[in-house]
């Protein structure tokens, strides 16, 4: 397990807004915005591209972190793993709780990640959210990061 000092962090942070300022080339992505911490950088890069169609827009390495950003039309995920130059903390593990992303084409994503094999929380129920006026689905990323997706759904019940 692995944490940051604050300039580590400071550092990353500077590094990533250098390359995804939002201008007419680069529009920051309407879905949003996530950074999870993972065990493996390549691994996790390769699940979130797959799973959301991202690309790879940019990689940092540094002694102590690699950074993978990833971006899509519906989303921007950074991917950090730590290196063993990183100071050791046991209180700390990968990833957040939860992230979400709202998607324009919720049933054929869903579709095409059942077809796939992706891994779901709650057997891959989706649940319709009343006040929300979304449905929405639970992934599991490499790691065991909830990522929540919700969209409008043309198939599911509003139950």
């Amino acid at each position: 397990m692995r944490t940051f000092p604050i300039a580590v962090f400071a550092a990353a942070v500077s590094l990533f807004a250098a390359g995804c300022a939002q201008s007419p080339e680069n529009p920051a992505a309407p879905g949003g915005f996530v950074a999870v911490i993972a065990a493996d950088a390549d691994t996790s890069a390769d699940w979130y591209k797959s799973v959301f169609d991202l690309t790879e827009a940019r990689r940092i390495e540094q002694d102590a972190f690699e950074i993978v950003l990833l971006k899509g039309e519906d989303a921007m995920i950074e991917v950090i793993e730590f290196k063993p130059a990183a100071p050791e903390n046991p209180g700390r593990t990968q990833g957040l709780f939860k992230a979400g992303f709202v998607l324009s084409d919720f049933d054929s994503k869903v579709a095409q990640w059942r077809a796939d094999g992706v891994a779901f929380s709650g057997n891959g129920q989706v649940f319709y959210d009343e006040a929300l006026g979304y449905h929405s689905i639970t992934l599991l990323d490499p790691d065991g990061v909830r990522i929540q997706v919700f969209g409008v759904s043309e198939t599911e019940p509003k139950t």
